[in-house]
């Protein structure tokens, strides 16, 4: 557990001096705002065969079809480069050495020994396996605490990474010192002062704007959008009129993000015994229920994302080949990848979905002779919460023979959604009864579905959009 150090602060006209010599510039407040409300449910597309994937491109079981139908291998490092290193964020580098080569940037934190930098790793773009070189990232003082690597991006001839961890800060470095430093193998400091921020643990550059936010592990949260200035400075773009700042709501569990015309692409993890997610939403919007959310399971703690425009290609990068969650570590994760995935971005813009609304559900006839049934409404396989009279969610709803109730929920679907209904019994003794499952696929429609098994009778009544 990381515990917060209080740090002494003198006021320095704009800049402010914190304990450890850092700098840092005066910015958006890194207090917790409160998190977004969803209004709708965002359902990630899960089937599986929950066997390897096919050809066994990648270790352990296969994440979903739809995953597996667009990612490949990309660039990986060896078990020995992950010995004390964990990689978190990657950004993409055209050009780098200014001989028509394109680099790959990984930035990885530490485990132990005296040394507690950070460092980021280059390998080439278009070449598997190879190595080009590395750079480990300084600290303004013996004393600071290190930058976790959460977030790192490249945009207007400056690198941006993570501050030191628990500061909310970024910092900046001229992509001249980096590029000299990878061919040396040697070390860059920042420039000018650290730019305090709501939230840094993902970030990614779309022309001269900058997006950063916070990751959250309970709930949806905030990335904030900023303007790269020449000098590396980062200046907060308000809301349209002026009115706040410009904000977007970003999934729970949020490690990496890249823009892509006009798609925002998200990747999330809970931790390495369950699969990843990932996200593409639509990047004028940010209301995260508004932007058309299409998502599905990828294999577990997926990090950061790039983009390479030229080639239309994404990169999805993994922490599970480090040490701490491969077969070295004592629980390993679901899935081990050393490195990123890569997938054709009109493979991951273009994925199949739809918005489902379901409306009332009515007991035609009950399961048995009982004065009423507990039933419960699931859409891909997770149950539908529906608003009691309190205010409460309610999982099981309670119907009498002829009545009805009101579901009202607004469902985000991936692919096709499967919706099912079950009554609910006592078992062993008494198993639940499942009264049928329909699938419903993209594209305009409404109508009524009917479950029935036995002498049971369900409709539901439903829109998809």
């Amino acid at each position: 557990m990381i515990r917060r150090r209080f740090r002494s602060i003198i006021a320095t006209g704009a800049v402010v001096l914190v304990g450890g010599g850092a700098m840092v510039a005066p910015g958006a407040p890194s207090a917790s705002a409160a998190p977004p409300n969803a209004t709708t449910t965002v359902r990630c597309e899960s089937d599986s065969s929950g066997k390897p994937p096919p050809g066994g491109w990648y270790h352990g079981e296969s994440a979903s079809y739809l995953y597996d139908r667009r990612f490949r291998e990309g660039p990986i490092l060896s078990k020995e480069q992950l010995g004390r290193y964990t990689p978190q964020a990657i950004a993409y580098w055209k050009d780098w050495d200014d001989n028509g080569r394109d680099a790959l940037l990984i930035v990885t934190y530490v485990s132990g020994g005296a040394d507690d930098r950070a460092k980021i790793i280059a390998v080439d773009a278009n070449t598997p396996h190879r190595l080009l070189g590395w750079v480990m990232v300084d600290k303004r003082s013996a004393g600071e605490m290190p930058t976790h690597a959460g977030g790192m991006a490249i945009g207007g001839g400056h690198l941006f990474l993570s501050g030191p961890q628990e500061s909310d800060s970024i910092r900046h470095y001229a992509l001249a010192d980096v590029r000299n430093a990878l061919q040396q193998k040697g070390s860059i400091s920042p420039m000018g002062a650290d730019r305090k921020v709501y939230g840094q643990s993902f970030m990614t550059v779309d022309g001269n704007k900058l997006y950063a936010g916070r990751f959250n592990l309970g709930s949806r949260d905030w990335m904030h959008r900023y303007t790269i200035k020449d000098d590396g400075r980062l200046e907060t773009d308000p809301k349209p009129g002026g009115n706040g700042k410009m904000r977007y709501e970003v999934p729970k569990g949020t490690q990496g993000v890249a823009k892509a015309g006009n798609t925002m692409f998200f990747s999330t993890s809970l931790g390495r015994n369950v699969r990843s997610n990932f996200y593409a939403t639509d990047a004028g919007e940010t209301n995260l229920d508004k932007a058309r959310p299409r998502c599905f399971r990828g294999p577990s703690m997926s990090q950061g994302i790039a983009i390479d425009a030229t080639r239309n290609r994404l990169f999805l990068n993994y922490e599970s080949g480090s040490h701490k969650f491969d077969d070295r570590a004592g629980d390993p994760a679901r899935n081990i990848i050393r490195g990123a995935h890569i997938a054709k971005l009109e493979d991951v813009t273009s994925v199949p979905g739809g918005t489902l609304k379901l409306g009332t559900l009515q007991a035609k006839k009950l399961t048995d002779t009982d004065k009423e049934d507990e039933i419960v409404v699931s859409v891909e396989g997770a149950p539908i919460c529906v608003k009691g009279s309190d205010d409460k969610c309610l999982k099981h709803l309670k119907l009498k023979q002829g009545k009805q109730r009101a579901i009202d929920a607004t469902v985000q679907f991936t692919g096709n959604a499967l919706v099912n209904v079950t009554e609910r019994d006592n078992p062993p003794d008494n198993p639940h009864d499942n009264l049928g499952t329909e699938k419903l696929t993209p594209g305009a429609k409404k109508g009524i579905l009917e479950f029935a098994k036995g002498r049971a009778v369900y409709r539901l009544s439903y829109e998809v959009s």
